[in-house]
């Protein structure tokens, strides 16, 4: 997992802290921003082999931002988790339908995040 190139996306400063911690404690690069437009930026110049997207953004929400994931040929692919804490089995099941690989609900749980990202390298 040590190789590992990830963006987060998370407006909440506490939650950026938390999730790239867990990931440079595991030697991935995490590249962080707050909001849904700078992450689209981002996707369009840096390579990334997952994405962590809250769900509640101050601008385009986690689900636009996998839309745009999506319908993009260059990286239409790529893995990405949801993240919420507006958490219940209707926003699961809505991220499911969207596209997300997966989805973990907040606070992030260390070990639930390690197994996320482990389903990307298995």
């Amino acid at each position: 997992m040590s190789q590992l190139h990830i963006l987060l996306v998370e407006d909440e400063v506490d939650g950026q802290e938390v999730v790239s911690t867990i990931l440079e404690m595991n030697g991935m690069t995490v590249d962080v921003v707050g909001d849904g437009q700078s992450a689209l930026t981002k996707l369009k110049s840096t390579k990334y082999d997952i994405a962590i997207l809250d769900i509640a953004l101050p601008d385009i929400d986690g689900w636009g931002i996998l839309q745009e994931i999506r319908d993009s040929n260059d990286i239409a692919n790529m893995y990405c988790i949801a993240i919420t804490a507006y958490h219940d089995s209707a926003v699961r099941q809505r991220s499911v339908d969207a596209g997300f690989d997966d989805y973990l609900p907040k606070p992030i749980n260390a070990n639930q995040l390690n197994r996320a990202i482990g389903k990307y390298t298995a």
